[in-house]
C-alpha cells in the first residue's frame, strides 16, 4: 500500500506529519491531493489549506519536517535558520554560511567571529 505524507501547518509552521493511503486519493482521473487535505481537516480540524503534501525524497524544498516553515509563494518547506548570519539559498531552500566551509577537515561555525573553527579531536 502506498502512502502520501502531508504537513499539518499552524501559522505556516509544520507541526505534524500526517499519512493518507493512496486509495483515499484515487479518482477516475488519477490522484487528487486535495482529497487528502480535506480528509485530514475533517479528522484533525482546521481547513484543508492547513495540510500540504510533502515529498519523501528528491528536491529538498518539497520535503517537510516538523519545525520547518512553509512558504506558500515559493511552495517550499524551509528548515529553521541555524545562525542569524546564514543566508537562504533560493535554489535549494537550505541555509548557507556567509563564508564557505573549508574542505580540508571538520569545522564548526563560529557566529561570533563569522568564521569556521577547526574541530579539535578530544
Amino acid at each position: 500500500m502506498m502512502v502520501h505524507y502531508y504537513a499539518q501547518l499552524k501559522n505556516n509552521m509544520v507541526r505534524e506529519l500526517r499519512v493518507v493511503a493512496d486509495a483515499v486519493l484515487q479518482t477516475e482521473h488519477g490522484l487528487d491531493q486535495s482529497l487528502g487535505a480535506e480528509l485530514l481537516a475533517s479528522l484533525y480540524g482546521g481547513e484543508p489549506t492547513d495540510y500540504v503534501p510533502s515529498a519523501t525524497s528528491g528536491d529538498s524544498r518539497h520535503i517537510a519536517r516538523i519545525g520547518f516553515t512553509y512558504d506558500k509563494e515559493k511552495a517550499a518547506f524551509i528548515p529553521p535558520k541555524p545562525y542569524d548570519s546564514w543566508i537562504l539559498d533560493e535554489e535549494t531552500f537550505l541555509w548557507a554560511a556567509p563564508v564557505p566551509m573549508p574542505g580540508d577537515g571538520d569545522y564548526t561555525w563560529n557566529e561570533g567571529t563569522q568564521s569556521w573553527d577547526p574541530v579539535s579531536e578530544a
